[in-house]
């Protein structure tokens, strides 16, 4: 091995590192729209990529002692970077076939993204796996250095992972997208391999993952309307840094959606204020704490496309002195809410910032603090779940104030349910719950105080769903077991088991 092929090692495990992490957080955006991001998927996801290059360590290991050519390994890389090219054309035409073909929503997340990770993501991940250990054998000239040799290989390796981590995460995946992300990976190791060899021929290879784009993009445009996910109805799609959002019409509503779209998170019909959604039932609190007339302060954390601060808007504008705030990590959703659901029409204060962060900030007191945020589709993220939230929450509500939370639960002993009511209660004496008939949410008030649901004058607009629902409203009695707190809150695991054991339920 010449010198200059010595030095290039550094460079070259530097970049096969930085596409190692640019692949794995690339594949998670680009499961999303189909699979979500749960837990499940992420497990598939590092699994999969791990046990790929754990395989690639070992068998680069025994090749490099058979045959330590610097030649083999460039063209190792090469036909990694060839199959990194054909990554978004390959998924776009296998996932829509997995979605269908496994019916569920347990199934399509495991065993869609599992077998998904497997074809497109094993195959290049295994390959970079051979790099490390083959290029330590080609880089080490002495016995008596072999530590030092393979220590400063892998700094250069590792180095390249957090610069590919950070690049992917702030750069590629924001300014260019997915895809294109993926095709610039493609062209980078396709461009180490060429440099290394150096031969002329060799950069013609740079062209595929240029043609493939292109191919992929008339393709996207043509057939699919230049959607990311292509489904009936969509209107507006945007990739945002922690989901996929798209905008769906159908002839009875327009809805605000995220990643595989498993949730409505903005509902508004076309021939009802009302939306039929647990959202209605946020509207029942001001008569039962407020006067007409008074001044009505409400926060919503998770505001979203302003489904709520909408129906508050139609509804008590003209009955109190409205104040609203809403609050919500993700500006993309905002954007989405103003475009098409009339949110910055609204009399409301929007924060791009944590809920939890705003309270603890922010002095404000309220009286009705409405918390309706999610994660990756159906977890509540787990910091606005604690007791420690909770007592934040009471510190920042009006002596009548109440709270009211929208949880999804899929049976009234879920551990998941019992779990947040359980903690809610240590905060907040008096804990009303209420399903949403028709789906799997409850709608959980706290309150300091007792709450009469039934004497209130409530508008005409909603008294249909005032009579429907007070009767089912139930004090919650606490049973005595665990809280969630800020140290023990395990929300997803707690989220996805019980969605799995419902599932499975009804499936026997």
């Amino acid at each position: 091995m010449t010198k200059s092929q010595h030095s290039y090692l550094k460079i070259f495990v530097f970049g096969t590192g930085f596409i190692i992490l640019v692949l794995e957080l690339t594949a998670s955006r680009l499961f999303a729209p189909y699979f979500g991001a749960s837990i499940f998927v992420w497990a598939n996801i590092i699994g999969i990529i791990l046990l790929a290059l754990a395989l690639g360590y070992w068998l680069g290991g025994k090749l490099a002692d058979r045959r330590p050519e610097f030649r083999l390994l460039m063209r190792v890389v090469l036909v990694a970077g060839l199959f990194v090219s054909f990554i978004p054309l390959l998924f776009r035409l296998l996932t829509p076939f997995l979605v269908i073909s496994t019916n569920s929503y347990s199934n399509s997340i495991i065993i869609g993204s599992f077998t998904v990770i497997v074809v497109l993501f094993f195959i290049p991940a295994f390959l970079l796996g051979i790099v490390s250990p083959f290029a330590v054998r080609l880089f080490n000239q002495r016995v008596e250095t072999t530590g030092s040799s393979a220590g400063s290989l892998y700094a250069w390796s590792t180095a390249g992972s957090i610069v590919g981590t950070f690049t992917t995460a702030f750069l590629a995946v924001p300014y260019l997208g997915t895809h294109e992300t993926i095709y610039c990976s493609a062209f980078i190791l396709i461009l180490l391999s060429a440099i290394g060899q150096r031969r002329i021929l060799l950069y013609i290879f740079l062209l595929l993952p240029i043609v493939l784009y292109f191919i992929f993009t008339s393709y996207n445009i043509f057939f699919e309307n230049g959607l990311i996910r292509p489904r009936a109805g969509v209107v507006y799609e945007k990739e945002s840094p922690y989901q996929f959002i798209q905008v769906i019409d159908t002839p009875e509503e327009r809805r605000l959606v995220t990643s595989a779209g498993f949730g409505t998170q903005t509902s508004q019909r076309f021939d009802s204020i009302l939306t039929g959604k647990y959202f209605d039932f946020c509207t029942l609190l001001p008569p039962a704490i407020k006067e007409k007339g008074e001044d009505l302060k409400v926060m919503i954390i998770g505001v979203a496309g302003g489904a709520i601060s909408r129906l508050y808007d139609e509804i008590y504008s003209d009955e109190y002195r409205l104040i609203m705030d809403g609050v919500d990590v993700d500006p993309m959703l905002v954007e989405a809410g103003r475009k098409f659901f009339g949110l910055g029409d609204q009399p409301i204060n929007i924060h791009i910032a944590d809920g939890r962060t705003y309270l603890y900030q922010n002095d404000t007191k309220y009286d009705v603090i409405i918390v309706d945020a999610y994660e990756n589709q159906t977890n509540i993220p787990f910091h606005l779940t604690t007791q420690e939230f909770f007592q934040l929450t009471s510190e920042r509500l009006t002596d009548n104030g109440v709270i009211s939370i929208n949880i999804g639960a899929t049976q009234p002993d879920s551990r998941l349910l019992v779990a947040f009511l359980e903690t809610l209660a240590e905060v907040y004496p008096y804990v009303y719950t209420a399903s949403v008939e028709g789906s799997m949410n409850y709608m959980v008030t706290g309150s300091g105080h007792s709450i009469d649901f039934d004497s209130p004058d409530y508008p005409d607009v909603i008294s249909k769903i005032a009579r429907e629902v007070i009767p089912k409203i139930e004090l919650y009695k606490p049973t005595g077991k665990r809280l969630l707190t800020d140290n023990w809150a395990p929300i997803e695991l707690l989220t996805d088991t019980m969605y799995l054991q419902y599932i499975w339920e009804a499936k026997s």
